[in-house]
Parts: C-alpha cells; structure tokens; sequence
C-alpha cells in the first residue's frame, strides 16, 4: 500500500510540476504540425473531386497530389526497462533510413547502505523505418548483463543475463485505430542455472485511438511473467501538445513527459520526466547448487536531458530516485526489503 500511496503522489508532483513549467518555457513542437499520416477533410475533397483535375489539366496546371497513404501510425513510444523505442511514422522514408539502429545502455543503481548496488549494460536494436502499410511485423532483439554488489548474506550470484526477441505486429484497422501485439521469447539466467524456469515467454496487446489531431487513447495489457507481477493493464492517453511544443505520456505503468529545450537546428535537445517499474525473475543457483529463482522489484521517478541530431544520433543522460525495493525468491532464502536507491543512466543511439 507504501508504494501505491508513493506512485499517486508522483502522478500528482509530475502533472503540477509539468504545467507550471510548460507556462514560462517557449516550447516547439516534437511532431510537425502537419503530420504525414494524416489528411485533412479539405484534401480529401480535392482528391475526391474529379473536376478539379479536369479544370488544372485545361489552365495546364499539373494535378493534384494523392492523398496521404490511410495507414496511420501515433508515433508512440514503447519504453522496455527505461529504452525508448519509437515507431516509425507514416512518412515514406529513403532507403538509407531501412535499416536497423543499435543503442547501448549503461545504468548504475546504488543502495543508500551498498546492501544490492547494480550495474548494467544493456544493447538492443529499434527496427528498421519502413514504407506504410496497413500491417508491419518488425522485431528488435537485444540483451544485458546486470553486476551485482551486494551483502553476502543474501546469496546472491555475481552476475545476471537476460535475452529477448520481441516480435511486434502492427495493424492498421482504420485511419483513426490502430492495434500493436507482441510476443517476446525471453532468457532469464545468472549463466548457471539452465534450467526450464529461465525461459519466460512475454508478450503483450495495445489498442490506439486517435481523438484528435493531438490526443489519443491506450488500452491494453502487458504480460510480464514475473514472479512477483505476472501482468499489468495499460491505459491512458497520449497528448501531443502542437501548439507548446510538448509531448505528454499519461500512460499506466510508464508514464513520461516530454518538452522542447531548444530551437529546432541539427540537433535538438529535450527534457524528460518519467515513472517506470523496474526488475524481474531471473533462473539462479545458490552458492549450495540449489536451484532457484531470483526476483527483484523497484519503482523508478528519473528525469533527465535527452538530444537528438538529424542523422540518427540520439544519447540522453538521466538520474533519479529509486524506492519500494524488495527481493524475493522461490525457496524463501534471501528475501529482504531494501532501501531506497539513486539510479543514473545513460543511452546512446546510433
């Protein structure tokens, strides 16, 4: 109920402290005005209209351009353990850009009494950006290794691995509705116990629904297969302020706010706040060679700045809080609650 009670506060502190700010800040917006995935009722008329084109072919005017492809993504964003990756929109994109983009990940959590510090690599690949279609399969593999420091008495092993191949299906149901599903085959292992209990298949269902030209609906789950948590609904929406410039994800369990810092030249700069839930279940052996499985929770409040070149290049350094931490396991051994935590990150993309 602690952590609960502590994540409704920081809903809270995050929607008045992000209005308050959005007032004294001249922000940009993060998508252009005139979004390539969306036409309007006026251009639908004129493509619509066969007089239109008879009256430009006579004054020898060229005709009119088609409308827009009807597929329409929401640019949204799926956040795994705190790595962006965003979907691509529905502007047609060059052949160069048809290729996939690597991103490390290197974080370091520390215990106020050096009781469970981790420290992390994580790499992962965002899928290639594609022509529209109505149907997209795209996958983004990736792993990390987690170092453990932490108090001998809890029995706890030096290392963590984790892989997963996420397979993502993107349906376009209608301009205005869109469905993505995916399923995730997952390895959970401290590399010595190899048992049938390291492998976790994960998955997911997410529902979009555009209500505007800036706000859209979620709803969905997310199957985690965790020990602790197995799943989790999501709901929310997404605000994509044009106007001011800022892009509000107030979406359970991930939520995120995004706002412009800086003109809009080679390479832009952001600021982000968000929320996310940390940890899993990992395949573990005792110091004994008992067989057991791991699990560790946390909730997570970071903020951090986050700049993005016109090439691809993206990195973004971010900090924060860390708390409701606990361990637990399937024997019983090493269960403990932990203290409170600082966590900083850093992610480069290429």
């Amino acid at each position: 109920m602690r952590c609960r009670s502590l994540l409704v506060i920081c809903f809270a502190m995050f929607g008045t402290a992000w209005f308050a700010l959005a007032d004294e800040i001249d922000l940009e917006p993060l998508i252009p005005a005139e979004s390539p995935g969306v036409s309007t009722h006026a251009e639908t008329l004129e493509a619509d209209t066969g007089d239109i084109a008879e009256d430009a072919e006579a004054e020898n005017l060229p005709p009119a351009p088609p409308p827009p492809s009807q597929s329409s993504s929401f640019g949204t964003s799926i956040r795994i353990e705190g790595l962006e990756i965003e979907q691509a929109d529905d502007a047609e994109k060059s052949e160069d850009e048809a290729a996939s983009h690597p991103a490390w990940v290197a974080s370091y959590l520390v215990d106020n009494d050096a009781d469970f510090n981790l420290r992390t690599i994580e790499t992962r690949f965002r899928p290639a950006r594609r022509y529209p279609r109505a149907t997209r399969l795209t996958t983004q593999p990736g792993g990390s290794i987690t170092w453990i420091d932490g108090d001998p008495a809890l029995d706890l092993p030096d290392r963590l691995y984790q892989f997963s191949i996420p397979i993502q299906l993107e349906a376009n149901a209608e301009r205005d509705f869109a469905i993505d599903y995916n399923v995730t085959p997952s390895w959970y292992t401290d590399g010595v116990n190899r048992r049938p209990e390291m492998f976790r298949l994960q998955g997911g269902a997410n529902a979009y629904y555009r209500l505007n030209a800036r706000d859209s609906l979620i709803g969905g789950f997310m199957y985690l297969n965790r020990d602790d948590i197995p799943a989790l609904p999501v709901f929310g929406m997404l605000m994509d302020d044009e106007d001011n410039g800022r892009r509000l994800e107030l979406v359970f369990p991930q939520p995120r706010l995004m706002w412009r810092l800086s003109p809009r030249n080679a390479s832009s700069i952001w600021g982000v706040i968000s929320g996310e839930l940390g940890g899993g279940s990992w395949a573990i052996k005792r110091t004994d060679r008992t067989p057991d499985v791991l699990t560790y929770r946390d909730f997570r409040l970071t903020g951090g700045i986050e700049v993005r070149s016109h090439d691809g290049l993206r990195g973004m350094l971010e900090a924060g809080w860390v708390f409701g931490r606990r361990l637990e396991s399937r024997t019983g051994l090493g269960e403990a609650d932990l203290n409170d935590g600082f966590l900083a990150r850093a992610w480069l993309e290429f």
